[in-house]
């Protein structure tokens, strides 16, 4: 499996936090009590969604990724990166915050590989990465020698003490 990396740029001086925010209230104040689109609205890859996150039942920017045979979708959430399986009745054709443009990077690791014949993490180890830097407040350094439409990192510190978590892949 790829290990893409999708990150939000907080620092003394962004705006990111509070826009995550103004997207997070407006998208829940307009659809909380959303009826579901009728049964025919036909959905196709690359449109643009509002959807519900199955976890906690808020409304985010998403894209259809795949349209599935069996009635679902699989959309990536624009602010977020996490891509989930959805019903039609999580998704809303209606866009409100379109003029906000996408609040998390996309980003894989320079310095460090995994350690199987044909270079692709296990589940397993993506699944222990998760766990360790969702929601949390890191540190990443970038690789700007490297050109691509995703950041190139080659460090994430976090926590207290300060813990390099490429370090942490390696050894465990």
């Amino acid at each position: 499996m790829d290990c893409h990396i999708y990150f939000q740029v907080f620092s003394s001086d962004s705006e990111t936090s509070q826009l995550l925010r103004n997207v997070s209230e407006e998208l829940n104040s307009i659809y909380s009590n959303s009826q579901p689109e009728p049964m025919n609205v036909k959905w196709k890859q690359g449109q643009m969604v509002i959807v519900r996150y199955h976890l906690d039942n808020q409304w985010y920017r998403g894209t259809i990724t795949k349209v599935e045979e069996n009635g679902k979708f699989t959309v990536q959430f624009l602010d977020y990166g996490n891509i989930e399986t959805c019903s039609h009745e999580d998704l809303r054709s209606t866009l409100y915050m379109t003029d906000i443009p996408q609040l998390c990077l996309k980003g894989f690791f320079t310095s460090i590989l995994p350690m199987t014949k044909n270079y692709r993490w296990k589940r397993d180890t993506l699944d222990f990465l998760h766990s360790l830097i969702v929601e949390q407040l890191c540190t990443i350094t970038l690789d700007l020698s490297f050109t691509s439409n995703s950041y190139a990192i080659s460090k994430i510190i976090m926590g207290k003490p300060p813990q390099d978590i490429c370090q942490l892949l390696v050894t465990n």
